[in-house]
């Protein structure tokens, strides 16, 4: 389960629930992979936006709160195959 911890989560036209969640990327070591990992998250369903900071080594998601758990998975899977080394971690 995941920490609820730093997170804003705020109502939407719809009735749905959006979810702003940072995380650390532990290991990240490459500008140009930041990028692409912000590129494949942010193509992620559920996902309204994703950005990677390299310089603090950190993603931030914005989504559909009901779909953060695979949304987290998918993002770790992608994390792996991009940059084997680097890990994520709910901030």
């Amino acid at each position: 389960m995941l920490s609820v911890e730093h997170t804003r989560n705020y109502s939407i036209d719809g009735g749905g629930t959006r979810l702003k969640k940072s995380f650390k990327l532990i290991g990240l070591g490459c500008a140009i992979c930041a990028n692409k990992i912000q590129e494949a998250v942010s193509k992620l369903e559920g996902v309204n936006s994703a950005t990677v900071n390299f310089a603090a080594a950190k993603l931030i998601i914005e989504c559909d709160a009901a779909k953060i758990e695979p949304i987290v998975e998918s993002a770790k899977a992608i994390i792996k195959k991009i940059e084997p080394g680097t890990l994520l971690q709910t901030v």
